[in-house]
């Protein structure tokens, strides 16, 4: 089978899921909170399904979805492209702008869809690590796009799986000093102090989604916002029926009555904040600044089996980073609800194991 693949793909090792048997799962930075069992979107939910018509190919377009992001983002329907979920949006930028050997800079670490759909489509992928703290180095990055005359520049913020946020004078930094396209991922947004939809020109392509705050995961919605130029050239490969039609019109529906959903901000604000002061209390544990709907921790080397063996006897599955040097014994755990996030807390508690 070798000699027909890629040659990009004979030492490739794609992004891996694992199998989850555990009771409580906080390792996919996953909403504790299911719109399906709220009472309003349940009842608009089912009215949803039993009116659709599941004979009929999906709007291409999302057409109807994207007129209530644009409600809800304040920009032009014609700003914003539908796709089957970010990881989908991601591939599409790399198929649309980068020729084989084209650079890419990545700041890390970050979110490795990057890194692998740029390495299938035979991108060039340039690792700017960060600086202490997991700061993202922002001047190396204006550097690195300089002299290798990046065709991408890919910043996620705030940064999956460090939690940190670039400040917004840092992203119109990079954005003048160099000539490349500029991704800003903001998958999290809505977690942090950032509101507005940043900057748009005809060289920054902002990512989204709905599988974070407004928990809609399993339906698989991501979404571009660029200028007009940008999206049409994203709908040149994007292809047709991308997105199911039940998934549209649920989302479609929610986005409608997301007052329920914007509601539930509060809550993990609350709840991180909450957290980071408890863990930093366990002198054994670096505890990251978080401005996401997750936490990453270090914990020292002679703790990790030992915290390891608690999330495994309490039934918790974390975010293990194995293999990766830059986050050498460090886990990230997802907010959960209130009594799960006790759990957590007592789990990384050395000495006592609860029930």
């Amino acid at each position: 089978m070798e000699k027909y693949l890629k040659k990009c793909l004979l030492d490739f090792s794609n992004y891996k899921t694992v199998d989850t048997k555990e009771k409580y799962r906080i390792n996919a930075n996953e909403s504790p909170f299911n719109p399906g069992e709220n009472p309003i979107l349940k009842k608009y939910f089912k009215e949803v399904i039993e009116n659709f018509n599941f004979n009929l190919y999906p709007d291409s377009s999302a057409k109807s979805l994207r007129t209530e992001l644009s409600n809800y983002l304040s920009v032009g329907p014609e700003d914003i492209i539908c796709t089957n979920g970010a990881d989908e949006l991601i591939n599409l930028i790399i198929l649309t702008f980068v020729e084989p050997g084209d650079k890419i800079i990545v700041h890390s670490p970050s979110f490795e869809m990057y890194e692998i759909s740029s390495t299938i489509n035979y991108g060039e992928v340039i690792k700017i690590p960060d600086l202490k703290n997991y700061i993202v180095d922002s001047q190396s990055i204006i550097d690195a796009a300089k002299k290798n005359k990046a065709k991408l520049i890919f910043l996620c913020n705030p940064n999956n799986p460090t939690g940190y946020l670039i400040p917004d004078e840092e992203i119109n930094k990079i954005i003048s000093e160099t000539d490349s396209i500029v991704v800003i991922d903001e998958a999290y947004v809505e977690f942090s102090e950032k509101e507005e939809v940043g900057l748009l020109n005809d060289r920054t392509i902002i990512i989204r989604t709905l599988s974070k705050l407004f928990g809609l995961a399993a339906l698989r919605i991501g979404y571009g916002i660029g200028n007009p130029e940008i999206i049409s050239a994203l709908n040149k490969v994007k292809p047709p029926y991308n997105l199911n039609g039940l998934t549209q019109e649920l989302a479609t529906v929610l986005l409608r009555n997301r007052e329920n959903i914007l509601s539930q901000i509060d809550f993990f604000k609350t709840e991180r904040s909450r957290m980071i002061s408890e863990l930093r209390k366990l002198d054994y544990l670096t505890v990251y600044d978080s401005n996401t709907n997750f936490i990453l921790i270090k914990i020292k080397d002679e703790y990790k089996s030992i915290i390891l063996e608690n999330f495994k006897k309490n039934s918790i599955l974390v975010k293990v980073y194995e293999n990766k040097p830059e986050l050498e014994n460090c886990i990230r755990i997802s907010l959960s609800d209130k009594n799960i996030n006790d759990l957590v807390i007592k789990s990384l508690s050395i000495g006592e194991y609860y029930e």
